[in-house]
């Protein structure tokens, strides 16, 4: 087992996108479940337009250019404002992870800080992939320049044509290294143009690691990675057809990360670059067998996930499944929750949980093993995410009318919400989609457990024991 490296810095993963993950390409997707996949120690916070202010007040940061700040311009602002307050690992939506980050980034955290370096003539650093301790120098000097660049300046003209004519022009004289780029934003460059430029935030680090004596020391004492390395793909070409050397590179898992690109999403072609990374089985990672756990590696397992409204006998069902049927394990909400962890039911978190519940029953399924898992999964979101995660799954509607449910409440979680103690349980104040294309539904409401079970047997031709 590989040493965790990670030592020193909170273990928390922060990824943006701005119009909110359900609407995100299927390339952010994927990367995110990248993520999820090698870091499962990690806690990973989803951030969109809505939830930033649940984290950080930008108010006073962008008053003056509130009507002009670009996406990308606030994604920077976050990015840095997080790492000082919470520290942890910040990634850009497009950045696809290959390796865990226990391997490997505490190696190169010795400064309290760390990027991946000069990914152009004119830049020190790359900003789509930064880590950070808490109260590390180097960080809260970076944020208070940001903070300040910002809070002091008006950018009115950042729009217009006069003023991408201007930057433009300017670019040519002052990007060709990073010390010309640094007089980008210089004060009396701001005050004056009342423009800035696309890494503008990549130049105030060159101004901070150079006028602060003990920024700059840090930063010199980091343990440096070429940014190279994760632009490896994106050099090579994401949509030509992968090379020997891209696809050796892909498969060896020794870089880190790469950076790729959204818009190249529906582009995408067989062969390519791209869609060998996403489709290699080097990126799914190995499958290791549960201790004491008897494995089948002649054929895969499938996983049936019931889900419906709490009380609509998921557990129960599912349970059965595991009681009569050969080479089933179970896989309970309830019993994770209040096993593993015990989490909130906003988007974020139950996308989150039920991420990682898929990713379980894909393992044990690798190891041929079968799963019947109990969730109450209530977007049709959520259960694509599953989808994608899952190759073999069968999802079992149990259809039950909210007034059934609150009339059986074995647990009491409709009485709660009745009384407003549990205002977002799903079908009483919680949102609710109805599936579209489930594989099976099972009027739970109008059937008993043993005529459920029945139709169910006969669907999907189970097995049960002895037989």
């Amino acid at each position: 087992m590989s040493r965790d490296l990670s030592v020193g810095i909170p273990k928390i993963i922060w990824i943006l996108w701005l119009q909110g993950f359900d609407a995100a390409p299927d390339l952010v997707k994927k990367c995110l479940l990248s993520w999820q996949r090698h870091n499962p120690g990690w806690r990973i916070v989803l951030l969109d337009e809505k939830n930033i202010k649940d984290h950080l007040n930008l108010d006073d940061i962008i008053r003056h250019n509130r009507h002009t700040i670009s996406m990308q311009a606030l994604a920077n602002i976050v990015r840095i404002n997080l790492l000082a307050k919470f520290g942890g690992v910040w990634v850009d939506s497009t950045c696809f992870c290959c390796r865990p980050l226990d391997e490997w980034i505490g190696n190169h955290l010795t400064s309290g800080f760390f990027a991946f370096e000069k990914p152009g003539k004119d830049r020190l650093i790359s900003n789509w992939f930064l880590a950070s301790g808490k109260n590390c120098h180097l960080t809260n000097t970076f944020c208070e320049a940001v903070n300040a660049y910002w809070s002091r300046n008006r950018f009115p003209y950042q729009k217009g044509r006069a003023g991408q004519k201007i930057i433009r022009w300017m670019g040519k004289i002052l990007n060709r290294n990073a010390r010309l780029a640094g007089l980008w934003v210089h004060p009396l460059t701001a005050k004056l143009f009342r423009l800035h430029p696309y890494h503008w935030q990549h130049y105030l680090f060159y101004r901070v690691v150079t006028t602060d004596e003990h920024s700059g020391k840090l930063w010199r004492q980091t343990p440096k990675i070429s940014a190279d390395i994760p632009h490896r793909l994106l050099i090579a070409g994401l949509l030509k057809p992968a090379s020997a050397g891209i696809k050796a590179a892909i498969d060896s898992r020794k870089d880190p990360l790469y950076k790729l690109n959204w818009r190249c999403d529906k582009s995408l072609v067989p062969g390519c670059t791209l869609d060998y990374l996403l489709n290699s089985a080097n990126t799914e990672g190995p499958v290791q067998p549960v201790p004491g756990m008897c494995v089948n590696r002649t054929r895969k397992g499938v996983t049936l996930w019931f889900f419906g409204l709490p009380s609509s006998g998921k557990s129960t069902l599912a349970g059965k499944v595991v009681e009569q049927s050969d080479g089933y394990v179970l896989l309970d909400g309830d019993e994770v929750r209040t096993t593993v962890t015990n989490f909130n039911m906003d988007y974020n978190a139950r996308l989150m949980h039920l991420s990682y519940m898929a990713y379980c029953c894909r393992q044990l399924n690798a190891c041929g093993i079968n799963v019947a898992a109990a969730f109450v999964t209530p977007l049709e979101c959520h259960r694509q995410r599953i989808k994608e995660i899952l190759n073999d799954v069968k999802f079992i509607w149990l259809q039950c009318a909210p007034a059934a449910c609150a009339a059986r409440d074995p647990k009491g979680l409709w009485k709660k919400a009745a009384s407003g103690a549990l205002p977002q349980l799903t079908g009483a104040g919680g949102d609710w989609e109805d599936p579209t294309d489930s594989e099976l539904t099972i009027r739970t409401d109008a059937m008993s457990v043993d005529q459920s079970f029945a139709a169910l047997k006969t669907h999907f031709d189970l097995i049960e024991q002895g037989d």
